[in-house]
């Protein structure tokens, strides 16, 4: 586990290097606010769930969110269920159908949508009914795995907008508050 979370670790600080290339930022402008680590990793259990259960839309294996952090990497298995909003569409949402059991999914979160001042919008997601049994009627939705990566800032690094994304025409649309302190104000609403 420890050496899954360093190359899960490794992975995400090399999508912030093709990041700070892609925005053409200073080298390390991304990297050196998320050193050292202050990342989780999770391995989650979604119990089996009666189909009946699932369809009167009170319940679902996980309610439409986006991630605290700046980006999450998830493993899911072949069972799938995991749903990303159609952002030209919200509030529909589209399966993310496994296709092999080492993809790995990169999604983007509320703290890479606060650097970037809305230029990068965080990724809406949402655990639903597997896209193979949308048309069950009955009977269960077998259990499900999947491992994610909270790719996250330093805890006392600021997650207020970047310089680089802050112009006249686009002040900045979030205060400047910690990692941690934005962590926490997520966590108080949700819990």
């Amino acid at each position: 586990m420890e050496r899954y979370f360093a190359l899960a670790q490794e992975t995400s600080l090399n999508i912030m290097r093709a990041c700070e290339v892609g925005f053409n930022m200073p080298d390390n402008s991304l990297v050196e606010r998320c050193v050292p680590a202050a990342s989780e990793l999770r391995m989650l259990y979604y119990p089996p769930v009666s189909v009946d259960r699932l369809s009167t839309g009170t319940i679902k294996r996980a309610w439409p969110h986006t991630d605290f952090g700046i980006i999450t990497l998830l493993f899911q298995d072949g069972l799938g269920g995991l749903e990303c909003e159609d952002r030209r569409n919200p509030f529909t949402f589209a399966p993310v159908v496994p296709t092999d059991d080492n993809e790995m999914i990169v999604n983007t979160s509320d703290t890479f949508t606060r650097w970037t001042n809305g230029v990068v919008t965080a990724g809406v997601h949402q655990v639903n009914v597997p896209p193979s049994m949308v048309n069950v009627a009955e009977g269960f939705i077998p259990e499900r795995y999947s491992s994610v990566f909270f790719f996250k800032a330093h805890r006392q690094v600021s997650v207020g907008p970047i310089d680089h994304f802050v112009t006249e025409k686009n002040p900045a649309m979030y205060p400047d508050i910690t990692a941690l302190q934005f962590h926490r104000e997520m966590t108080d609403i949700l819990y």
